[in-house]
């Protein structure tokens, strides 16, 4: 849903009729998800912008946040940063925009934009004028329904189509994501970019023998080598295959870091002693020295497949694919 607001300011019109916006305009993030979640698409949030203030000082940006109040949140990080927080709750915004479909648009609390980068796979709605860019994580909850809350699923199976077709281009996770979009929705594959997340330079081997007994010892681990598998215990993080897997590594332990209280989380089989070392911590700071040392990191879900890349995300490739 485009939104044309009393007074916008237009001065060019592109080839479909829209109104070009100035390049001063500043880009606006939803930042919602970095506040709202500890991991997984927080982090990926939190990283993205810190990478960006570390790339891009001079352009500015307008970082969107459901929920809070403005001064319960830190310093922007960067000068060229500004918050632009909405006391409406996410529910509430889903039941407006996207069970109402009613107005306002993003910009009445961001301010003209741009570009609005939705990354949480739901599109607010926008001015006309307002290039758009979407983060669709995975489609797991159309390809497993069973591993999705019904609510959620039901939701998702609305709202997503709906703010994939509107969007002006897609940031897909991995290329399993990219080529469900197309098999699933019909997306034109040049409207999808491929962005890897990437691995934050702290996560490299430790050398000190002390700290990485340490954390054997704090977590139980003993001296066996490992496999470490970082996420909530939960159907869709696809557990049950992992652990079954770990039957052609009986001199490894499996090593979970992340808590066990998602969706069906009771539903996974637990593993043997002899295969699994126990639960960790989902906390990154924690994880970090337990990450540094196992044999392997394994990602068994067959929608989202391996990342690579070098930054964590990599903000380069963002600026690179964002509509101009």
């Amino acid at each position: 849903m485009r939104v044309r607001s009393p007074g916008a300011q237009t001065s060019a019109i592109d080839e479909g009729g829209r109104a070009l916006t100035p390049p001063t305009l500043p880009v606006g993030i939803d930042y919602t998800p970095a506040v709202a979640q500890g991991g997984g698409i927080g982090r990926y949030v939190r990283e993205l912008v810190a990478a960006l203030a570390l790339e891009d000082p001079d352009s500015p940006y307008r970082l969107f946040v459901a929920g809070v109040r403005a001064r319960g949140l830190p310093p922007p990080p960067g000068a060229n940063f500004a918050w632009r927080a909405a006391r409406l709750s996410t529910r509430a915004f889903a039941w407006l925009w996207h069970r109402a479909r009613a107005l306002p648009p993003v910009e009445w609390w961001t301010g003209a934009l741009r570009l609005f980068h939705a990354t949480d796979f739901v599109l607010p709605p926008t001015r006309p004028e307002t290039r758009t860019l979407l983060t669709v994580h995975d489609l797991t909850f159309v390809r497993a329904p069973e591993t999705a809350s019904p609510r959620l699923r039901r939701y998702l199976d609305r709202v997503v189509p709906r703010s994939v077709a509107r969007a002006d281009h897609i940031l897909a996770d991995s290329q399993a994501t990219k080529d469900d979009l197309a098999a699933l929705y019909g997306t034109a594959p040049e409207k999808i970019t491929v962005l890897y997340s990437g691995v934050e330079a702290r996560f490299q081997p430790v050398r000190d023998a002390a700290a990485r007994d340490a954390v054997r010892n704090r977590y139980g681990i003993g001296g066996a080598p490992y496999i470490l598998s970082v996420g909530t215990v939960q159907p869709r993080k696809n557990y049950a295959r992992l652990i079954e897997a770990m039957r052609a590594l009986p001199d490894h332990h499996l090593v979970i870091a992340g808590g066990a209280a998602g969706w069906r989380g009771r539903s996974v089989p637990p593993p043997t002693r002899q295969r699994c070392a126990g639960g960790c911590t989902s906390s990154a700071l924690r994880m970090t020295p337990t990450c540094r040392r196992c044999t392997a990191r394994r990602t068994p879900s067959p929608f989202r497949r391996c990342m690579r890349g070098s930054a964590c995300p990599s903000s380069k490739r963002w600026r690179a694919a964002r509509p101009s």
